[in-house]
């Protein structure tokens, strides 16, 4: 006899009944057309809608089933893979690897097959109180001594701290710290990615703007996991914008906070923005200023004052101070400068016309005790009239005004001080003169520095007239010599004096050389053939024969030092700083006295001499001057002249 169950919906508790109830029943078909099922099938499941669902659990959870059947399944939701019990390991479904490694993980055989080796992670527990420490870690197939399975030790080098049992981490889906507590938790000591470390109070883990305690929103959603929607809280004013609200002035908000509101209400004075929670030092100025109900106490900082105004800034990091004790050189008690290197500027500088803000309170040019007077400049030239009853006064000119009141004629925008004259028979410049100097329109002069009736062509200017010290005619090429101008006679001096732009030309020439060293001697192979030495550097002297040496050149003195000083070709000869050496026979560091001197530049050319020539007794190391005198041998020791004298040895 056969039971078929043809249902779209099947209630598990229906079902769980049915099995235990249908002891006879060999075959169960569930599905949604009513086919019967397979004859190879206990059990017969078949939709093209839905699956089956078998149990989930990550590898922490599957390992701790108590004594799993042969061919228990499972799905691994830390490998994604389907495990099954194989009798002595978890093996996973897909490829017959022991669950838990990879393939390319190494074998081990076991009498009759080659099986996957099951490696973890082991944490040394250098204290040995059952804990390991999380970053000090081996892999290995088994603990090795001294090493545990887990890592929740954060002190292994004492065996009474440190240590925390593991504890169950949820998943934390939307990665806001908070877990889902309806989520299969892990048993660990250390949150895996995907899992919170501490809460396990999500009410909604798909979304990381929702949590416990998290700001509401007015987005129509539970954001702080209260039960409660889009509720008001109170914010407060803060009208000195730090960050801090007035307890005395608030309203009933949701987030966001609207613009001059927070969420807090500790400001003890929110008219001032320097006062407030969040103030890490008293200023010294007989206020509270870190809301703490005490005034000037304790610990201040003093703070950088770079122009010496008595203003500080926060242009370095202010440092901790005394309020009982004077700031130092170099610092103040506030940082309100706005600009610390300018002792003009701080709070209190009266306000100037100057486009600056000189009292630092924020704004430009406010409040300004000296103002200007702008005068009427009906032409818009940028120049009014000097007619005092038609001024205004303040700091920058507004349409229609100018600073300035020197304008002769403001119906005519083309006449003004600022304009170059024009040869018009007007006054363009408002200078009191008519077409004189510079002219737009005038004829080419050019400005005549020597007076040689000559100008620079670079030098010219445009007048209704020629006016003195100037020229009509260009091409002068020296404007500072009344010699040198176009058709001057061309003399021997190093000038192009007739400005054709060669220098000299038809004068007698004579060679000049080039004396590097300054010696009066120049280089014979560095020469310059004109008629006037082309500077100060060429002579007319050669021979130099080491040009970058003053002490060469001929009939420099000879030396010892290896060159030629005297430029004769030869090196070292007749040198006047020579050694005279002597014969040195007995070794003593004294020369004969009898013997001829050898004449060197080498002393240490010769062994066996001396530069000395004091010795009395050449064939005696022991007899020389400052030798002690030795008695009764009949013999001038230290040769002074006398043998044996008194106090000898």
């Amino acid at each position: 006899m056969k039971s078929f169950i043809y249902t779209k919906r099947l209630i598990f508790t229906i079902t769980v009944t049915f099995i235990l109830n249908a002891s006879s029943i060999a075959q169960v078909a569930i599905n949604t057309d009513g086919s019967n099922p397979s004859n190879s099938a206990m059990l017969d499941v078949k939709s093209t809608e839905k699956g089956v669902l078998i149990p989930r659990m990550v590898t922490a959870q599957r390992d701790l089933i108590a004594s799993p059947t042969i061919g228990l399944l499972i799905f691994n939701t830390s490998t994604n893979s389907f495990d099954y019990y194989a009798g002595s390991a978890w093996v996973k479904l897909n490829n017959n690897v022991l669950a838990g490694n990879n393939t390319g993980d190494m074998l081990e055989w076991n009498g009759s097959q080659w099986l996957p080796v099951t490696f973890r992670y082991y944490y040394a527990d250098r204290d040995q109180d059952g804990y390991g420490d999380f970053f000090s870690v081996i892999y290995a197939k088994g603990a090795p001594f001294g090493f545990v399975d887990n890592n929740c030790d954060s002190d292994d080098n004492n065996s009474n701290a440190g240590g925390l049992p593991p504890q169950p981490k949820y998943p934390d889906a939307d990665g806001d710290g908070h877990g889902d507590p309806n989520g299969i938790p892990v048993i660990t000591c250390q949150a895996p990615p995907g899992y919170a470390s501490y809460y396990q109070d999500d009410c909604d883990d798909s979304n990381a703007l929702i949590y416990p305690n998290h700001p509401e929103y007015c987005d129509g959603l539970d954001n702080n996991c209260n039960g409660q929607i889009d509720e008001m809280v109170t914010v407060y004013a803060d009208n000195d914008h730090d960050n801090f609200g007035d307890p005395g002035n608030s309203i009933e908000s949701c987030v966001p906070v609207p613009g001059g509101y927070v969420l807090n209400s500790t400001d003890c004075n929110d008219g001032n923005s320097n006062i407030n929670p969040g103030m890490l030092y008293e200023s010294c100025d007989g206020l509270d200023n870190n809301c703490n109900g005490l005034t000037d106490e304790g610990q201040t900082a003093v703070f950088i004052d770079n122009d010496g105004d008595g203003y500080g800034s926060l242009q370095s990091n202010p440092m901790a101070w005394s309020c009982s004790e004077p700031p130092p050189a170099g610092y103040a008690l506030n940082f309100d400068d706005c600009d610390d290197f300018n002792d003009a500027i701080h709070p209190g500088v009266p306000e100037i016309c100057d486009g600056i803000d000189n009292d630092c309170n924020g704004a430009v040019d406010d409040n300004v005790a000296t103002v200007n007077t702008f005068y009427i400049d009906t032409d818009a030239d940028g120049y009014g009239v000097p007619d005092v009853t038609v001024t205004i006064a303040g700091c920058s000119p507004p349409a229609g005004y100018s600073p300035v009141n020197t304008d002769c004629d403001d119906n005519n925008v083309a006449v003004n001080p600022g304009l170059n004259e024009s040869c018009n028979g007007i006054d363009d410049n408002c200078n009191g003169q008519i077409d004189e100097g510079q002219a737009t329109n005038g004829t080419p002069y050019y400005f005549d520095n020597d007076g040689d009736g000559f100008g620079e062509w670079s030098n010219i200017i445009f007048m209704c007239s020629l006016q003195p010290g100037y020229s009509s005619e260009g091409g002068d090429c020296n404007d500072n010599d009344p010699d040198t101008y176009p058709g001057a006679p061309e003399i021997c001096d190093g000038q192009d004096n007739n400005c054709e732009g060669v220098v000299d030309e038809g004068q007698p020439t004579s060679l000049w050389y080039y004396d590097m060293d300054g010696d009066d001697f120049g280089d014979p192979s560095n020469t310059v053939s004109s008629c006037f030495p082309p500077n100060s550097s060429f002579i007319a002297t050669g021979a130099d024969c080491d040009d970058s040496n003053p002490d060469v050149h001929p009939g420099a003195p000879e030396l010892c030092d290896g060159t030629d000083n005297d430029c004769n070709g030869l090196i070292d000869d007749n040198a006047i700083n020579t050694y005279s050496l002597y014969i040195d026979a007995d070794s003593d560091g004294y020369g004969d006295s009898g013997a001829s001197p050898v004449i060197t530049c080498d002393p240490y050319q010769y062994i066996g001499y001396s530069t000395l020539n004091t010795d009395c007794d050449d064939t005696k190391y022991w007899v020389h001057p400052g030798a002690p005198e030795l008695c009764g041998n009949a013999t001038d020791d230290n040769c002074n002249g006398v043998t044996d004298e008194a106090g000898c040895q």
